[in-house]
């Protein structure tokens, strides 16, 4: 009996030890266990020196180095693994002492003494690798620092109408001089993504803004947005007036210009109609996906809708890149969400903007006309500059970038020298 006792203790905490692997995603299939063993120690060493180059340059990239908090985490990890590493041993021991009550032939005993090795070698390998990493992290800190900015030169850009790969041109551009974060807006990328549309109101994603901001350790910022992330911009510069230094709107009017040009001009409404369309609850999201994302893909390619009418165009790894993430269980439902819930606070009770303001906007644009940009000055009690580009489309700062780089700098330059 206490042989049985013995083994089934030993069973079970080797079945802890495979399930833990499980979970950090270290798989290997048992008849290939032994296979993999012999081969893996001819690798290790180059596999080693490559994930400490990946690391390296990784950190390197970074917008500003590793803090203390990085360290303690894979330091934490260490410390996991090591208790992991000690549980692999009882279970060894556990199973050397019952052994001889099992037949060396039989398909439990190849499993666990093939296993019981297998997953200590795995265990071990990622702690040494995060020994590595813990090298690297603590080095990093050490390389100098990049300019910091003030607590006040926060940029904020957010494209909630696609996602935040959109502003991959400017986070590359303004990065020397201030802190670029770029937004997916709650049910965008990897975001959480509540199922009801009441979750997605305008108020909440003002919100969720504000939140983020103050997360950061920031109380101002420069905030930029895009078609529907150029209508959350324009709320919080409303709502938020003392958190916005200085707003910059991409092919979008005020709110209320919008609203009341909308139901004034039919061609606006034409323009507009998948508003309307997206109300219908289910039906949109269908039609997006069917036909291996068929319309989505004509909206980022046609010659009328698409990226690219003139300048930079979408490459087949951008449309790649966004047709992945909207292909994603339940990806289409929170974007489309947004939509459903702008006329729940429009037209606006308070509506003047006391911000200094840039409104860039693309002439081709196929969804906004471009009237609407020039109705926009009156609702700006500041400073405000409006730039239209001629031939080119909606997608604007994705579309000509080095132009739209330059506005932006020169009015965050001018609205410095204006001040001072």
């Amino acid at each position: 009996m206490d042989d049985l006792e013995g083994l089934r203790t030993s069973m079970e905490e080797v079945t802890g030890v495979v399930e833990t692997a499980r979970e950090l995603e270290w798989e290997v299939e048992p008849e290939h266990e032994t296979e993999w063993l012999k081969s893996h120690d001819k690798t290790f060493m180059d596999e080693k020196f490559l994930l400490m180059d990946e690391h390296r340059q990784w950190f390197l990239e970074m917008e500003s180095t590793p803090d203390e908090d990085a360290v303690k985490i894979v330091e934490m990890t260490i410390e996991d693994l090591e208790y992991h590493i000690n549980l692999v041993d009882k279970a060894e021991a556990g199973f050397e002492k019952t052994d001889s009550n099992l037949e060396r032939s039989s398909t439990v005993y190849k499993m666990l003494s093939n296993s019981i090795p297998c997953y200590r070698v795995i265990i071990c390998e990622r702690k040494s690798q995060l020994i590595c990493q813990t090298s690297l992290l603590s080095s990093c800190k050490k390389l100098p620092q990049p300019p910091q900015p003030s607590a006040t030169t926060t940029l904020i850009s957010q494209q909630p109408s696609i996602l935040r790969y959109s502003w991959r041109h400017q986070l590359r551009e303004f990065k020397s001089e201030y802190r670029v974060v770029a937004l997916d807006l709650r049910g965008y990328g990897e975001t959480d993504a509540p199922i009801h549309r009441e979750n997605y109101k305008l108020d909440c994603l003002i919100t969720d803004v504000k939140d983020i901001l103050d997360s950061l350790g920031y109380s101002k910022c420069v905030l930029i947005g895009h078609d529907w992330g150029g209508m959350i911009a324009w709320l919080i510069a409303i709502c938020y007036p003392e958190m916005v230094m200085k707003l910059i709107v991409i092919n979008f009017p005020h709110p209320n210009v919008f609203t009341e040009y909308i139901l004034r001009h039919p061609a606006q409404l034409f323009k507009s109609s998948h508003y309307y369309f997206f109300q219908i609850p289910w039906f949109p999201e269908f039609m997006f996906s069917i036909n291996d994302f068929k319309a989505l893909k004509h909206l980022f390619t046609s010659h009328s809708t698409g990226i690219g009418r003139k300048g930079c165009r979408l490459t087949t790894e951008d449309l790649e890149a966004y047709i992945y993430v909207f292909s994603q269980p339940g990806a289409l439902n929170g974007p489309i969400n947004h939509y459903r819930n702008i006329f729940s606070c429009l037209p606006l009770k308070h509506h003047m903007v006391t911000t200094p303001t840039l409104l860039l906007w693309g002439e081709k644009d196929a969804f906004m006309e471009a009237e609407m940009a020039e109705v926009t000055k009156i609702y700006v009690k500041n400073y405000f500059r409006l730039t239209i580009l001629s031939d080119v489309s909606h997608w604007l700062q994705q579309e000509q970038p080095d132009i739209v780089n330059k506005l932006i700098w020169t009015f965050l330059k001018e609205e410095t020298r204006r001040k001072d």
